[in-house]
């Protein structure tokens, strides 16, 4: 058996994949997480701890999610707006990535994913606001030529 998350070889009757930590066996419950590593038995820590070098681009991910949000968020608020969008777009990118490689979000990615939305909504707003306001300007200046 495979896990569905991480793509690595689970041993037979397996519940948790020895890579990602994920519940791969529909048939487990998942249990309460432990709060301290200390709680973990030896025997499972292995299992429930990921790879170093997967965590670490889990981390990397989470980080230019939460990054590219921030960004967006305040070209968006500025009259530069529509780079607000762009930024909100890549952080949306990004976070597909990170879901269709981790699953559920976590941390800096969750504070990316929610700051992402708003920051796409704001930069949307501005940028028609500014939009419109230079049609006006566009406008009253014609109208003065004339």
């Amino acid at each position: 058996m495979f896990c569905k998350y991480c793509g690595n070889e689970i041993p037979d009757g397996g519940k948790f994949c020895p890579k990602c930590g994920k519940i791969c066996n529909e048939d487990v419950e998942p249990q309460k997480t432990l709060e301290f590593e200390a709680d973990i038995p030896a025997d499972k820590a292995e299992t429930l701890s990921l790879d170093p070098t997967l965590e670490a681009e889990r981390d990397g991910l989470g980080g230019k999610i939460l990054t590219f949000a921030i960004m967006g968020l305040a070209f968006g608020l500025s009259c530069l707006s529509f780079l607000g969008i762009i930024f909100s777009v890549i952080s949306k990118k990004t976070l597909k990535e990170y879901v269709e490689k981790f699953g559920e979000t976590e941390g800096r990615a969750s504070a990316g994913k929610g700051i992402g939305t708003a920051a796409l909504a704001v930069s949307i707003s501005f940028t028609a606001f500014w939009a419109f306001y230079s049609m006006i300007i566009i406008i009253a200046f014609i109208a003065s030529l004339l």
